[in-house]
């Protein structure tokens, strides 16, 4: 994996529901990584207005991320 070609996108701050323990919350989840880097490729690649084509990537982490937090809620007021 070391060898493979990375890419920083340090401009975007994570949402992911998860503490990244010793990561700065520019470390992002696999999916909002994707989701930021097609924005940014076709921002320049294109003087075109985002229209938002590609914001379905994050349905299911949102989706994901409300359950999780319910399920977190459920359990501190079961306590």
């Amino acid at each position: 994996m070391n060898c493979l070609p990375c890419a920083v996108l340090s401009s975007h701050k994570s949402v992911f529901w998860r503490p990244q323990r010793g990561k700065p919350e520019t470390h992002l989840a696999t999916v909002e990584a994707l989701y930021y880097f097609v924005r940014d490729v076709f921002a320049l690649s294109t003087s075109l207005a985002y229209d938002g084509r590609y914001d379905n990537l994050l349905f299911f982490f949102r989706h994901t991320h409300r359950q999780l937090r319910q399920v977190y809620r459920d359990k501190l007021d079961a306590k």
